[in-house]
Parts: C-alpha cells; sequence; structure tokens
C-alpha cells in the first residue's frame, strides 16, 4: 500500500507474527518500487519502524488497546501494583464487582506495558465457555477456533494459532470480563501460560479463574476525594454551571461505596436534579434495598440499588425497550434497534442515552449503542420478571433473520470490505440468535414448526455466519456450523418469499 501509516502498522504485524527479516523485506520491496516509480524515498515514520526491525526490537503492537476519552481518576497506585504482579505471575486477574472500573484499569495497564506486543480481547459478549478459544483467536485474527461453533472444547490448534500472532518474544494478552466464561477462560489460560515461558495474560473478572498460576488482585473502591472527583468531572459534563456544595457532593459520594458507574450514574441526575435531591432519593432508595441476600456482597446490592434507581425514572415506554435491547450481547445498530422496538427508536435511544444507561459510540460501520453489562444483565432480569423472553427473543430472531436474508451474498458485491465489517460487528448477535433459534427448534413439538417458526432464521444466519466464517478461514467453526445446522434444514422446506431464482 502507499498509505505509509498503514503499511508501517502491517510492517509491526509481520513482524511480531513472522519474523523482522519477512518485515524488512516487504520493506526494502516498498521501498524499491517508491525509487522506480516516484523517484523518492519512505517517509520519516516507515523509515523509523525500519530502523526498529534493523536493531533487531519488536516493533510496539497493541492491538485491541483504546485511547481513553477522559483521565483514569484515582487508579495509579493500583495500576503500578497489577505491574508487579505481571512481573511475577504468569497470569493475574482483577476481581471486583461490575461498575468497578476494572475494564478501564486494564486499558492503562496495557497502554504502559513493558512488553512490546499486547492484545486486548473483550469476551463481554460471550455466552459460553466453548466459545472463548475462538473469541480470542478470531480477536487475535489467527482464524483458527475451536471444533465447534456451538460446542466443543479447547484443542491444540487454537492454541497454537493464538500463540502463533503472539510470537516467541514477551507478550501480554488481556481477557476482559471472563465471569460469565469462568471455566472457558481458565483453561485457555493455562492451555497458552504452560505453551509459552514468555507471556503473561491479565484477566478481569468477578470472580479469580482459579489457576495455580494466577495471582488475583482484587481491585479496591475509589477513595472518598477521588470519588468527589469523578462526580463533579461527570456532573459538569452533563450540565455546565450547575452548583455542586463541596460538603453536598461528599455526603452523596459516601454513600456510593466508591463505585465509579454509581457515581457516573448519579452525577447524570444533576441533568433534573439539585445535588441534595439526588442525596435525598439515593438514600431512600438505598434504604429500601438493603438486606437480601446474606452471601451477596453490599456493594452489589448498593450497584443494583443506583441501577435500579435510575431505572425507576425511566417512562414505561424507555423501560420496555431497554428490557427488549438487553437481549442484544454485541451492542446494537439503530437500524437493529427500529427493528425490535419500532418507529419510536430513536426517541426511546435518545432518552437512554441520555440517562447513561447507553453508550454511543462511531465505528467504522457507524454509530453503534451498547449497554453496560450490569445494566444488561439488570435489564434481562426486569425482562424475565415481566414474562417478556419469548417475545423479545422473537423480535431478536426476525431482526437476525432478516439480517441474514439482506447480508448473506453481500461478501459477493461491489464492497466486500465494508460488507465484512458490518457481518462482524454483528457476529456475537447472530451466533447468540442461531443458538435460540436451534433451541427453540429442538423443543418444536411437530415436525412442521420448523418451517413456521425458526427455518428462515436457522437458514439466513447460517448463510451469513458461513460467509463470514470462510473469509476468516475459519475452518472448525464451519465445520461445527453444518453440523448444528444440517439436521434441522435437511427437513426445511423455504417459502417461496425465501427462495432466490438465478
Amino acid at each position: 500500500p502507499r498509505d505509509e501509516e498503514v503499511l508501517a502498522e502491517l510492517l509491526r504485524g509481520e513482524a511480531a507474527t513472522a519474523g523482522p527479516s519477512a518485515a524488512l523485506m516487504r520493506y526494502e520491496a516498498y521501498r524499491r518500487e517508491l525509487r522506480e516509480t516516484l523517484g523518492t524515498d519512505p517517509g520519516a515514520g516507515l523509515k523509523a519502524v525500519q530502523r526498529e526491525l534493523l536493531r533487531g526490537e519488536s516493533p510496539v503492537v497493541r492491538h485491541g488497546v483504546p485511547h481513553e476519552p477522559n483521565p483514569l481518576l484515582g487508579r495509579d497506585e493500583d495500576i503500578v501494583a497489577v505491574e508487579r504482579l505481571l512481573r511475577a505471575s504468569r497470569a493475574v486477574t482483577v476481581v471486583g464487582p461490575g461498575g468497578l472500573g476494572k475494564t478501564r484499569l486494564a486499558h492503562a495497564v496495557s497502554r504502559r506495558a513493558e512488553q512490546r506486543v499486547v492484545y486486548f480481547v473483550p469476551l463481554a459478549g460471550v455466552t459460553a465457555d466453548e466459545d472463548v478459544a475462538a473469541e480470542v483467536a478470531s480477536a487475535l485474527g489467527a482464524g483458527e477456533g475451536r471444533p465447534g461453533a456451538m460446542s466443543g472444547h479447547v484443542p491444540a490448534d487454537a492454541v497454537s494459532g493464538i500463540l502463533g500472532v503472539l510470537g516467541a518474544g514477551p507478550a501480554l494478552l488481556v481477557l476482559d470480563n471472563c465471569e460469565q466464561v469462568i471455566a472457558g477462560a481458565a483453561d485457555l489460560v493455562q492451555a497458552l501460560v504452560s505453551s509459552s515461558k514468555d507471556l503473561r495474560v491479565l484477566a478481569t473478572s468477578r470472580a479469580p479463574l482459579g489457576l495455580t498460576s494466577e495471582a488475583v488482585y482484587a481491585l479496591p473502591e475509589l477513595g472518598l476525594d477521588t470519588s468527589v472527583e469523578l462526580f463533579t468531572q461527570r456532573a459538569r459534563a452533563a450540565r455546565p454551571g450547575v452548583k455542586l456544595p463541596p460538603d453536598a457532593v461528599a455526603g452523596l459520594c459516601r454513600h456510593l461505596d466508591g463505585l465509579p458507574l454509581a457515581v457516573e450514574l448519579a452525577a447524570a441526575r444533576v441533568r433534573v436534579l439539585s445535588v441534595p435531591e439526588i442525596a435525598r432519593r439515593l438514600g431512600d432508595r438505598f434504604a429500601l434495598l438493603r438486606g437480601g441476600a446474606r452471601d451477596v456482597p453490599e456493594r452489589h446490592r448498593t450497584l443494583h440499588a443506583v441501577v435500579e434507581w435510575s431505572w425507576n425514572l425511566l417512562a414505561e415506554d424507555a423501560r420496555a425497550a431497554l428490557r427488549t435491547l438487553s437481549v442484544f450481547p454485541g451492542g446494537f445498530s439503530g437500524e437493529a434497534a427500529e427493528h425490535v422496538l419500532g418507529e419510536d427508536a430513536l426517541l426511546l435511544l435518545e432518552q437512554l442515552a441520555g440517562q447513561s444507561l447507553l453508550t454511543v459510540a462511531d465505528t467504522s460501520v457507524g454509530v453503534r449503542f451498547r449497554m453496560l453489562e450490569t445494566v444488561r444483565e439488570f435489564s434481562a432480569a426486569r425482562r424475565a420478571e415481566a414474562g417478556e423472553d419469548e417475545e423479545a427473543v422473537g423480535r431478536f430472531l426476525a431482526w437476525a433473520r432478516d439480517f441474514g436474508v439482506a447480508h448473506h451474498d453481500v461478501l459477493l458485491g461491489s464492497e466486500p470490505l465494508a460488507a465484512w465489517e458490518r457481518i462482524k460487528a454483528e457476529q456475537d448477535n447472530l451466533v447468540l440468535a442461531l443458538r435460540h433459534a436451534l433451541a427453540r427448534n429442538r423443543d418444536a413439538p411437530a415436525r412442521d414448526a420448523l418451517a413456521r417458526t425458526d427455518g428462515p432464521a436457522i437458514a439466513a444466519l447460517t448463510a451469513v455466519l458461513a460467509a463470514l466464517w470462510s473469509t476468516d478461514s475459519n475452518y472448525p467453526r464451519l465445520v461445527a456450523l453444518a453440523a448444528d445446522t444440517g439436521p434441522p434444514l435437511s427437513h426445511y422446506y423455504p417459502e417461496p418469499a425465501y427462495v432466490e431464482v438465478a
């Protein structure tokens, strides 16, 4: 490529995987072509990368490590402590309740890591232990998953594929949000650290992995001064000029137990309430929610209180929207929200984002919405209590079916890369939708139930996931996909609307 920033990243990646000599050969070929066609030399940035390679230094690779939008407050000592543990232990797990800031701490450690190769892999969208290896391999671009797309265990080829990308030198692999797949993450970490002496693994979770190679760091709550600073920062961002009486803010923050999510949700309320009003309402809500199971930490119940309190500030249609949207494990686009919520989706999304219950991000495939995991779990529980699971899953499957029908052949179109990115962004959602469709098929009482209900969804999802994993060269997952979907589809006779005639 003639884009030297892109080429520099390509050289760094190639040096980390195939070795510096391969990267130097690519650089030299580019230099010769540039000299012959344009009569010039590579730019200073690319030359700097060449000098790194000639010195035998592994280029710095930071994959999936974001730059934070605002300062990380009050965590300097924690970062140093985790770095110290990573020097002494093969695996380190940062543990703590949801909303405590484990992910942001891992981001900071990743950016400062002494290892020149760092990969950050979020696992929040993974719901089954057997999917962990495939998700990590896919995130690293290894192209190797595991024998099952829907079931299986961690095989040696998944480990070798991941290690091949990480390289032979010192590397740091960060696995974020492991709690819902603790066994799968533990199995993978054990296999990786036993196969590479220079690899370090940093995990975040609500519980330890339970490995002998693991050091556990219990992330403490924020101190009062830091909580006050965080509340002040977020409150002024929400409503510039808001009055923040120091004593009132400190008194409020004392009741938030040093949980960053609780502080941020409370700070968002200054859009419509004064600080004393927030403290008064929050205090009442906490009093109502005290007690419960003795084995649940108090800070978990406090966080639950903050989320429930934010929930109770919503209109009923916004609560219903949040219950429905919690069915998406991998975030969602505005179009997907419209599919499951109807024509009022945009107004509902604006309301939920304004209440800090949805985050909005610009991505290469457009604007996407994400629910904090704590909020998503809370909303899913309310959905189950309301008896809305079947309806929500039905809407989710209808969206997934229509997405599959619309995208099953777009990789053969005029813009295959853009199409691939759109499908990849929805992979977690599509896999979960296929799980739901297959489960409903297994539970169907009559043979023709497939044609009436989920046959089109299974067929469309199989087609679009097969297209995605074919281009990923993820053949083990393709084999498992065929094994999982072949039997039900062998009895499926599509309706005319789903038949294409050449």
